[in-house]
């Protein structure tokens, strides 16, 4: 009896530690399962937080998109549309960068291109450039350095430079910021501030495509934008684009036809010739005039193609002025032309400048105020007068969103 009792207590004990070990197994995996479900929570919470922090980007990029802006309320706009960022900010670096973050997620940034974001410079050139008088210019500002001083910029150019006078950077001011939502109480870095001395606001820069730099386009496919159907064309009635253009001539009348453009609501204004912008004809001043009577222009873009650009105004005037010389063989200046402008017969051409090699001729304080962009590459251009001008970058914003996309800049994140 008893050896019965001792063979039922060990069969119990063997049942009981094999419960037990049965229980210790099932414990065990389900804490591996516990955890795995934890991690698989955490997870699916984390990409929750990434994909929200995603679609905060693509909020912010298409509220500037529509808005042709950056809004002040940026964060608050994506809130109202149901994206909750605890931060959603916009650097001022270039190319701008749009910054978010949602809780305690890892914030992420992509890099977009505005309609607006330009090569900084208020003269770009592959001209050479010849400043014979005094000038002062308040500066173009894009970028700041690390201590928040503004990396400042006047003149741009690939080619050469002459100075028979002072260049000036007159820094920011309060009174006429580059654009009209800079901060106030601004400086330029002092490496970037010419007074007697030429600094970094002044580069010789190495090559770059300042077509495409302004308009997005590369400069080989000029053809593809004026044709594009954005640019109102002088003078009117040219070939379509698959035929060869007729030699370009001298623009008759070439500031009354930029006026009756102007009335005509078209700010992205194309010229096929030479243009000599007449002080005896107030050409300048009934621009600017036309541009004032329109609520709906801001400023206007120019181009000028395969000719000559002179003026004696002394009024400034809100546009981007872009001349172009498409390839050598396209136009060729001579002492002829020169000195059927009023620019030449009233001011003449310093001499020791060969007019044959001139393409850009500015004999007054005529002023274009958002910039200069000279794209002739091999020529000269002159400006010939003590001049004092204020920059304003954001007059032409309104023209370059019209031919501009924002958009995502390549390899800035993750490209699918």
């Amino acid at each position: 009896m008893m050896r019965f009792r001792v063979q039922g207590a060990a069969s119990l004990l063997i049942t009981s530690l094999l419960l037990l070990l049965i229980l210790v197994v099932t414990l065990s995996n389900y804490k591996r399962v516990f955890y795995q479900i934890k991690r698989a929570q955490n997870e699916v919470w984390a990409q929750q937080k990434f994909w929200l922090t995603e679609s905060a980007l693509e909020c912010a990029f298409s509220i500037i998109s529509i808005m042709k802006k950056i809004p002040d309320d940026l964060k608050q706009q994506c809130q109202a549309v149901g994206i909750d960022a605890d931060t959603l900010t916009v650097s001022q670096t270039l190319p701008t960068a749009i910054i978010a973050k949602v809780s305690n997620n890892k914030q992420i940034s992509k890099q977009l291109r505005l309609y607006n974001d330009r090569y900084a410079g208020i003269i770009q050139s592959r001209s050479d450039l010849v400043f014979n008088g005094d000038f002062s210019f308040t500066p173009d500002a894009r970028q700041t350095n690390e201590e928040g001083d503004w990396l400042c910029k006047l003149v741009s150019y690939q080619a050469n430079l002459w100075l028979n006078g002072q260049l000036t950077n007159h820094n920011l001011d309060n009174s006429t910021p580059p654009y009209s939502d800079f901060p106030a109480d601004q400086t330029c870095a002092d490496t970037h501030w010419t007074q007697s001395v030429l600094q970094s606001d002044i580069t010789n820069d190495e090559n770059y495509d300042l077509f495409m730099d302004r308009f997005d386009v590369p400069r080989s496919k000029w053809k593809q934008l004026m044709y594009g159907g954005a640019f109102y064309q002088i003078p009117q009635g040219l070939p379509d684009f698959d035929n060869v253009l007729p030699p370009s001539t001298e623009i008759v009348d070439c500031g009354s036809k930029i006026v009756a453009a102007i009335e005509a609501n078209h700010d992205l204004i194309w010229l096929y010739g030479s243009c000599d912008l007449k002080q005896s004809e107030l050409d300048v001043v009934n621009i600017e005039l036309a541009i004032e009577a329109n609520s709906t222009i801001e400023g206007i873009i120019v181009v000028v193609q395969d000719g000559l650009f002179s003026t004696n105004s002394e009024q400034s005037l809100r546009a981007l002025i872009y001349q172009i010389v498409t390839e050598p063989s396209a136009f060729t200046p001579s002492e002829a032309l020169w000195s059927a402008t009023e620019a030449h017969q009233l001011s003449p051409v310093p001499l020791g400048l060969d007019l044959s090699q001139l393409i850009f001729y500015q004999s007054n304080r005529f002023y274009a105020q958002a910039g200069y962009v000279l794209d002739s590459p091999n020529l000269t251009a002159l400006f010939s007068a003590d001049m004092n001008g204020l920059f304003k970058g954001d007059l032409i914003d309104v023209p370059l969103s019209k031919i501009r996309d924002t958009r995502w800049v390549i390899g800035s994140w993750r490209d699918f």
